[in-house]
C-alpha cells in the first residue's frame, strides 16, 4: 500500500510539474493528503455557506468612471490554491454554478437599482467543454432576462486548445444567447493570432505580467500598445489587469 500510495504521489507531482517523471523524496505525502483533504471539503463548501464573492473594479481609462467589476471566488477556509484542484477533481462544475447564480443574484438588483455596471466571470475549460453550462444560463436567463447584456464571459485561449472544435462551438451557442465573450491572460499560454481569428469574442484582457512594470519596462509598453492597437483594428475592447499604481495608469491612458 505504501509503495503504490507514493507511485500514485509520484505520477501528480510530475503531471503538476509537466515532467517525465518525478522522484519520490520525504514530505510528499503530507502535500498529497492536504490536496485530499482540500478536494473533501469542496464539496461541502456551497452548502456550509463558506464561499463569498469578491468584486475587483474595472475603470474606464479615459474617463476614470467604474464601468463593472470581475468576479472572484473566495473561500472562508484556511486552505489555499483550490481552484486548480476543484478544476483536477471535477468540483469546479459546482464552484461555476455558485458563482453564476450569485452574479445572477447581484446583477438583477444592481439593474433593479436601476445601476448599469456589468460583471465578468472566469469559465474554466471544464465549464466550457460542459453540456451543462448553456442549460444553467438557460435557466438563469428566464429569471432575468438581461443578464447577457450584463456578464461577460472569460475564458484562456489554453482552455479552447483543449478541444478547439467543440470549444468554439460552444462560445458561439453563448454568443447566441447574447453574452459577451472575453479572452483572459492574452500574451501568455496559448495566445495566437491564428486562434484569435477563429473566436467569437468582443473583449481581449492584457495579461498583468505586462502591465505591472509598465512605467518602468520599455518592452511591456511596446507590447501592450501594439496589443491594444490590434484589438481595436479586430473592433474588440480591452482590458488592462493589474494597474496598480498611478504610472502604469498614466501609461495607460
Amino acid at each position: 500500500d505504501l509503495l503504490i500510495r507514493r507511485a500514485q504521489v509520484s505520477v501528480q507531482q510530475s503531471k503538476l510539474q509537466k515532467s517525465f517523471y518525478v522522484e519520490y523524496k520525504s514530505g510528499l505525502d503530507e502535500q498529497y493528503m492536504r490536496r485530499l483533504q482540500i478536494i473533501e471539503s469542496l464539496k461541502d463548501a456551497v452548502a456550509d455557506k463558506e464561499l463569498h464573492l469578491v468584486l475587483q473594479p474595472k475603470i474606464n481609462c479615459q474617463t476614470g468612471s467604474l464601468v463593472g467589476a470581475e468576479v472572484l471566488l473566495r473561500w472562508q477556509s484556511d486552505k489555499l490554491e483550490f481552484i486548480p484542484l476543484a478544476e483536477q477533481s471535477g468540483a469546479i462544475t459546482e464552484l461555476t454554478n455558485w458563482v453564476c447564480r450569485e452574479s445572477a443574484k447581484l446583477l438583477q438588483s444592481w439593474h433593479e437599482q436601476g445601476r448599469t455596471l456589468k460583471l465578468s466571470i472566469n469559465l474554466s475549460t471544464v465549464d466550457l467543454l460542459s453540456d451543462a453550462l448553456p442549460l444553467l444560463f438557460e435557466q438563469l436567463i428566464i429569471d432575468f432576462p438581461e443578464l447577457p447584456k450584463l456578464l461577460v464571459l472569460e475564458i484562456t485561449e489554453s482552455a479552447v486548445m483543449k478541444d478547439p472544435e467543440k470549444a468554439i462551438a460552444r462560445l458561439e451557442t453563448l454568443k447566441r444567447l447574447g453574452f459577451s465573450i472575453s479572452i483572459d491572460d492574452y500574451g501568455t499560454g496559448h495566445s495566437s493570432l491564428a486562434q484569435l481569428r477563429r473566436l467569437p469574442v468582443e473583449e481581449l484582457k492584457v495579461d498583468r505580467a505586462f502591465v505591472q512594470h509598465l512605467s518602468e519596462e520599455s518592452k511591456d509598453k511596446s507590447i501592450v500598445r501594439s496589443t491594444i492597437h490590434l484589438a481595436h483594428e479586430l473592433g474588440l475592447r480591452v482590458v488592462a489587469e493589474g494597474v496598480e499604481n498611478e504610472d502604469s495608469w498614466r501609461v495607460l491612458q
